[in-house]
């Protein structure tokens, strides 16, 4: 006598239990990645309201403060004077003490797209430097080279890690508070954005963007290591937007300026 195999038949109360729980796992799953989700998508909305903004900036002053980590060794902040015309003028003094009166100019297309960097010390404060934007020596001195200064190329930058982020489905954002709660109310928005301690390609695990809000121009960035450590931090205070620089502020032979005749290609 042929004998059918009978399945055996859950008893109806651990159906129902596990239905429960696929439901519960179904709804963790829909709203756990919902918020990111939209998160990161407002992001790339805000990274372009950003570029749409810069576009009707021409040029731009401000106190450009930076801090590094280089080569493991965070160093103390440094406060630069800078001037920035589009397309790729820059000009930059140093007003701390660690290096008075340093300066740096840098205009596209002109000495053979080389720097010229005068440093107040003997003996290099008899000649100018000359030398390219991403060369030993400018690096031995700053995490980027010297193109990577301004807000357009922070734009670039976040437009970029930003959408790969995305597209690889590895960008979470939230919204912080104000970086003093207890100090004035300003008018910033903060934003951190988060890839995986594992993931490459990215300048930072964790970035933090200060946007001003009648700019919407991002203002400050501060890049954080998978440990948590500060790798970098910029901030451009006292931002004039459009002020009318001429070539004359990016003329080594401006009055203003200290560069020497003399230049030593390096």
């Amino acid at each position: 006598m042929n004998h059918v195999p009978v399945k055996p038949i859950a008893p109806p109360r651990f159906r129902a239990l596990l239905r429960v729980r696929l439901c519960a796992i179904l709804v963790l799953l829909v709203l756990g990645r919902a918020p990111a989700a939209e998160a990161s998508q407002d992001v790339l909305g805000i990274v372009a309201d950003m570029t749409a903004a810069y576009a009707s900036i021409q040029d731009y002053t401000a106190r450009f403060v930076k801090r590094e980590r280089i080569k493991d060794k965070l160093r103390d902040a440094e406060d630069i004077r800078l001037k920035f015309r589009e397309p790729g003028k820059i000009y930059m003094r140093w007003m701390g003490p660690d290096a008075p009166s340093r300066e740096i100019l840098f205009v596209k297309g002109r000495d053979q797209d080389r720097a010229l960097i005068h440093e107040p010390k003997f003996p290099s404060s008899f000649i100018t430097i000359l030398t390219p934007p991403d060369s030993p020596l400018v690096l031995q001195e700053s995490r980027h080279p010297i193109t990577d200064v301004g807000l357009g190329r922070l734009i670039e930058l976040l437009a970029t890690y930003t959408h790969r982020a995305f597209t690889r489905g590895e960008l979470a954002t939230r919204e912080l508070p104000a970086d003093d709660p207890s100090g004035p109310a300003k008018a910033e928005r903060r934003l951190e954005l988060i890839t995986p301690k594992t993931a490459t390609g990215y300048l930072a695990h964790r970035a933090v963007v200060t946007i001003d809000l009648a700019t919407r121009l991002p203002v400050a960035v501060e890049l954080f290591g998978t440990s948590d450590e500060l790798l970098a931090s910029y901030t451009y205070k006292d931002l004039i937007v459009n002020p009318g620089l001429t070539d004359r502020d990016f003329d080594p032979t401006n009055p203003q300026y200290t560069f020497p005749a003399r230049r030593l290609p390096v």
